[in-house]
């Protein structure tokens, strides 16, 4: 059996399960605070730094999560959240519409729009849909 022990000290929200099945290591993580979770696995396990990066990748992922910045640059440039939907206003009379995904927490703040969520592609898939779908004319959409 595959004993390795940690070099880092797990929060005390924080939950760890480890299943073997097969050769393959499947990891649990859990916030018991936020409810969020992720989970992944190694098919070999040859050091125990490349496990102890990934798990706390995983941790970060459930504590923090990830955050995503998009900024409306151009006269009149404007956004808001209500709901679950984004409205951008940019250089058109009538605001584009985008709904809000499941598990992205959007605010606006200024022109800027702020994304956070668990799931980085989440956020990733949402700004590339906006990017691609927005026509803008005089003025930028910049993400970062």
């Amino acid at each position: 059996m595959w004993m390795t022990k940690i070099p880092f000290k797990l929060e005390s929200n924080i939950e760890l399960i480890l299943k073997k099945i097969n050769s393959m290591h499947i990891f649990f993580l859990t916030n018991t605070t936020t409810g969020l979770s992720t989970w992944f696995y190694a098919d070999k396990i040859n050091d125990s730094k490349s496990i102890s990066r990934t798990i706390k990748k995983g941790i970060q992922t459930i504590s923090v999560g990830y955050q995503r910045k998009l900024v409306l640059k151009g006269v009149g440039f404007k956004g808001s959240v209500n709901d679950n939907v984004l409205s951008l206003r940019i250089g058109k009379k009538d605001p584009i519409e985008y709904i809000i995904p499941e598990n992205v927490y959007i605010t606006m703040n200024g022109t800027k729009v702020l994304a956070w969520s668990p799931d980085l592609s989440v956020i990733n898939n949402f700004f590339h849909k906006i990017l691609k779908r927005t026509p803008v004319r005089k003025g930028t959409i910049v993400y970062e």
